[in-house]
């Protein structure tokens, strides 16, 4: 099957698309509104579960799969919810048993696993271009259409364009991706050694800490072990880190409008963390908090989209949070974009044409997405008091 594929978003989930479609000889383009690869914060850890890790197999070359797992974390023991004084909770009830299952999961640092899938991909990647639309035409395709007047024309686009996609917009305009009412403060903890933080942190793969209010502290570490933080050719080295968040709710009295955090510095942010606090929890947490390098801080807004009808297939299609957008709290975003990517690429080497392709696609990846939204929302609801 020869055909032209523009895949909009430069995410981990649109690139490993693009690998994986131009793996089967698909002329393939990838676009990014962003001017550079670094030119925002993409985040630092995320965890991948057996659903990410297969979509990445699905989707690249063993050499690029081999470069990409060389980048992960140790695995640890499963995520763990305690209160605000470090005690225990006990929340298995209610969860997905995808989630509860006992499977291996690895951490992985977000830019060095996005910097190899971009210092790999074997088709060309435009930075600086904002898709604002596109066209049907009579001939089955379509024409992407970009802010600084370029189009382009593919036999299928491919919208991986987040939380505020440009290609869902026109594609689903009814489909609503709704505010959670929750903010978080997002940054690293650097580790100089091992010991520089208590046991329970450095040995678990995610920690919640709750309190009042529904205020939060979520601990990730991300450790790379005596095996070494790069390889020759590879990656920009990262050191051991503890991922480190603090959350709220938006009717937190001592939380800024949004537009106001993304205005503050990094000890201006770490300041509104502690005051977010307040007295009362566990010493540990905030030793951790002063722990935080200050020029990692940038704050986040929590999405979580509202369910979809499945729609017919089409030229255009979407894939990770353009579509499903979830709140963190599952570590289920990252993965169900890098399955979206794989279950697209396999519906392509087995459909008899691409429309069969990508309605076989989007009915597989709603049936298994939209669950994850709702149960994202459900735990976020009890543990965090998101909307």
């Amino acid at each position: 099957m020869s055909f032209r594929v523009v895949i909009i978003g430069a995410g981990l989930g649109g690139l490993a698309c693009a690998h994986g479609l131009a793996r089967l000889g698909a002329e393939v383009v990838v676009y990014e509104k962003d001017p550079s690869p670094t030119a925002r914060p993409q985040g630092y850890r995320i965890q991948l579960d057996p659903p990410g890790l297969n979509g990445l197999r699905q989707c690249l070359p063993p050499e690029v799969l081999r470069r990409c797992l060389a980048t992960a974390g140790i695995p640890l023991s499963p995520p763990r919810v305690r209160d605000h004084r470090l005690n225990a909770v006990s929340e298995q009830a209610g969860l997905p048993s995808a989630y509860t299952a006992q499977t291996q999961a690895y951490p992985f640092h977000r830019a060095a696993l996005r910097e190899v899938l971009l210092s790999t991909l074997p088709c060309a990647t435009e930075f600086g271009c904002e898709c604002t639309g596109f066209d049907s035409r009579a001939d089955g395709r379509v024409t992407v259409r970009f802010a600084d007047g370029r189009t382009d024309v593919a036999d299928l686009l491919v919208g991986a364009d987040g939380v505020g996609s440009a290609v869902r917009d026109a594609l689903l305009p009814h489909a609503r991706v709704d505010d959670a009412g929750l903010r978080l403060i997002y940054g690293r903890v650097p580790l100089p050694n091992r010991s520089a933080l208590p046991g329970w942190v450095l040995d678990t793969m995610f920690t919640v800490a709750t309190g009042p209010r529904h205020t939060h502290i979520g601990l990730g570490p991300v450790l790379f072990g005596a095996r070494g933080r790069t390889e020759p050719g590879g990656f920009t080295p990262v050191a051991d880190y503890v991922a480190t968040m603090v959350g709220a709710r938006t009717d937190h009295p001592a939380l800024p409008s949004f537009t106001d955090l993304r205005r503050l510095d990094g000890d201006a942010l770490a300041r509104v963390a502690r005051d977010l606090l307040g007295d009362g929890w566990h010493p540990d947490l905030y030793d951790i908090l002063d722990r935080w390098d200050t020029t990692t801080l940038f704050p986040l807004r929590i999405s979580t989209a509202a369910p979809v009808q499945a729609w017919p297939g089409g030229a255009v299609t979407l894939l990770g949070d353009a579509v499903h957008a979830m709140s963190p709290v599952l570590a289920m975003g990252a993965n169900t974009a890098l399955r979206d990517a794989g279950e697209l690429t396999t519906a392509v080497t087995t459909a008899r044409t691409l429309r069969d392709a990508v309605t076989d696609y989007q009915h597989r990846m709603l049936a298994y997405s939209q669950p994850l939204v709702s149960a994202s929302q459900r735990i976020g609801r009890r543990r965090v008091g998101q909307h």
